[in-house]
């Protein structure tokens, strides 16, 4: 009989050890995963607020952006039409103060002083016109979009080529009013452009 009670009795200790080793490599196991599941939570809550200051900022320069998009484009448009409305009464007053009704090529080296000083004054406020939205341009364009900066440096590229043919001696009447009629079609282009982009901005 001694010996089924020692044989009980070392059943029972290596049952008593090995719940023991159990219990000691559960307890390793749920500490391991505790530790790997606190870092993860620790990882994604960082991460959750760097992605929250993130989205934050990218709004708040969208906001910003758009906010001065709705203040630039307005002005670049009325310096731009300002500019053409110059263009216009240019080229009406220098057909009507010389004459120039033919649909022709016309030397004016030929005229008196005072008309040359005269066209002179209004070649000037054409050059201050161009140079006033041009300047605008140049100190914006980062505000705008690719689309409206392109298309605004056409314009400006047009309505530059007939300033800088207004200093010459020559009016060639069919090349200004051609290219009065392009730049003006190149100012609803722009204008068209411009609300499409604000439009779509107000309804986001």
């Amino acid at each position: 009989m001694d010996w089924i009670f020692q044989y009980i009795s070392i059943t029972a200790i290596i049952a008593a050890f090995g719940f023991l080793a159990k219990y000691l490599i559960q307890r390793k196991i749920d500490s391991y995963f505790n530790l790997k599941l606190e870092h993860h939570k620790q990882e994604l809550n960082a991460l959750t607020e760097k992605t929250k200051y993130d989205l934050s900022k990218r709004l708040f320069d969208f906001e910003a952006f758009a906010t001065k998009k709705h203040s630039t484009y307005p002005e670049l448009y009325k310096k731009a039409h300002a500019l053409v409305l110059c263009l216009r009464d240019y080229i009406f007053t220098m057909e009507a103060e010389f004459n120039l009704d033919e649909p022709i090529k016309y030397d004016l080296s030929g005229e008196s002083r005072d008309m040359l000083s005269w066209r002179h004054e209004e070649m000037m406020k054409l050059v201050n016109a161009q140079k006033d939205a041009a300047d605008f341009f140049f100190h914006n364009e980062l505000f705008m979009s690719l689309v409206i900066a392109n298309k605004a440096t056409v314009f400006l590229k047009m309505t530059n080529e007939i300033v800088n043919y207004s200093m010459s001696l020559e009016y060639d009447k069919p090349y200004v009013n051609s290219q009065y009629d392009l730049i003006q079609t190149r100012l609803k282009d722009l204008k068209s452009s411009m609300h499409k982009e604000l439009s779509y901005s107000h309804d986001d």
